[in-house]
């Protein structure tokens, strides 16, 4: 089964064809979607739709971009939407280091101890800091502790899955 990992079901020019883009996608054979938010005023349009289609999940979360118009966002209130059972990751948004690292070591452990699937994606340049390193080794351990398989996710460019979006 295929994977949209990241997708915006919510961005303006798919939102109005909502229904259209996720039959294409699964006309094409995709299987499951995760829908991604990037603002939190975005969370519960997000969680809406994983909560209606039931091949769609959702991952809250600050696109660092957007990070500036969310200094006052705690941990709390991105903890509190990840309780949510249709989310299943907390995006790669983050305000400060440590508040990131803390949040990708739980998200990891949550998902694992539920039986889903852990994909971490870190970039190389946060991957240099000794915080982030230790976060993603941390949740790479608590993953495997819960039984998850390890697996290397390799990007194919696919014209198909392309269009469908």
């Amino acid at each position: 089964m295929l994977i949209d990992s990241h997708c915006h079901l919510e961005y303006k020019g798919l939102v109005e064809d909502q229904q259209g883009v996720l039959a294409r996608g699964r006309a094409a054979g995709i299987g499951g979607f995760l829908n991604i938010s990037t603002r939190q005023r975005e969370w519960s349009q997000v969680i809406g739709t994983a909560a209606r289609e039931g091949d769609v999940w959702a991952s809250v979360g600050i696109h660092p971009h957007e990070a500036d118009q969310h200094a006052d966002l705690g941990e709390g209130a991105l903890l509190a939407a990840a309780e949510h059972p249709r989310v299943i990751g907390i995006g790669e948004g983050f305000l400060s280091e440590p508040w990131w690292c803390r949040t990708l070591v739980l998200a990891a452990e949550r998902v694992a101890r539920r039986g889903g699937i852990v994909r971490v994606s870190v970039s190389g340049r946060q991957l240099r800091k000794p915080g982030p390193r230790q976060a993603l080794l941390d949740a790479v351990d608590l993953a495997l502790m819960h039984g998850c398989a390890p697996t290397v996710y390799r990007w194919r460019p696919d014209p198909v899955l392309e269009d469908a979006a």
